[in-house]
């Protein structure tokens, strides 16, 4: 792979056949092994969970197994389609996180702890077993990473990123050019890769708010209406620093 992928399935395709060709194999974050060469999946189901089907099919074709971080407070997880779709994940190894909210959660830190105690309850009912990972969502409007649950993996701790180059398509931006730089003769050993699945439903549109007004918004209304949460979404793309990057690169400024 020599240009960065466009945001459409074909290419995320090539991409997962760019990294087996490179030598990678890909790992799961609850299974660190920094002896080989390992990509870690990750994926934010920030939309609807049903947003993830198409690219869980391409895995599953591919032989790759995921991460996928589940939001508890934008869209309905206890629904029968979601549960019955999450659970499908599972039995086709890949894990199920929670992506927490900080947005959502109290301020004091022992209430931030029981809050997010009892999304993992809940988390766990819907996928039917025990949830030892999460990540924060929306990272760039907190300052501090939340990271106080020992029995809890966070990909995005310090520890975890010990020698592990982080890639993000986050906002449907690629920062700069390092995920091309896995598939070079030097490429980094370890690599977690965050990859949003509501980012790659339509690799014709190459505008990033103009995608989320076209694709994600019509998608999500046939599920949800919610004026207040469209909104917010675009607030989130035009401000994250990483996506101006993107822009500036894109177009040349």
């Amino acid at each position: 792979m020599q240009t960065l992928p466009n945001f459409s399935l074909s290419d995320y395709h090539k991409m997962l056949i760019a990294f087996k060709m490179s030598g990678y194999s890909f790992g799961l974050i609850t299974n660190k092994t920094p002896d080989r060469k390992t990509v870690y999946l990750r994926h934010d189901l920030d939309y609807f969970p049903y947003e993830a089907y198409e690219m869980s099919k391409i895995e599953q074709l591919s032989r790759v197994c995921s991460t996928y971080y589940i939001l508890l407070n934008d869209y309905n997880i206890t629904s029968r389609a979601n549960i019955d779709f999450l659970r499908s994940l599972v039995r086709k190894g890949n894990e199920i996180g929670l992506h927490y909210d900080l947005r959502q959660y109290p301020k004091a830190k022992r209430s931030k702890i029981r809050f997010l105690h009892r999304e993992l309850q809940i988390l766990e009912s819907v996928v039917g077993r025990k949830i030892t990972t999460g990540c924060s969502h929306a990272p760039s409007l907190r300052k501090r990473n939340f990271t106080f649950c020992n029995d809890i993996i966070n990909p995005m701790s310090k520890s975890f990123l010990k020698d592990v180059v982080y890639i993000s398509d986050s906002s449907r931006a690629w920062r700069d050019e390092s995920l091309l730089e896995c598939f070079h003769k030097d490429g980094p050993h370890q690599v977690l890769l965050g990859i949003h699945p509501g980012s790659w439903l339509n690799g014709d549109e190459t505008d990033r708010i103009e995608y989320l007004k076209s694709t994600v918004f019509r998608k999500r209304k046939q599920f949800y209406s919610d004026k207040e949460w469209e909104s917010r979404w675009i607030q989130i793309h035009q401000n994250h620093e990483g996506a101006k990057m993107h822009d500036e690169r894109v177009n040349g400024l």
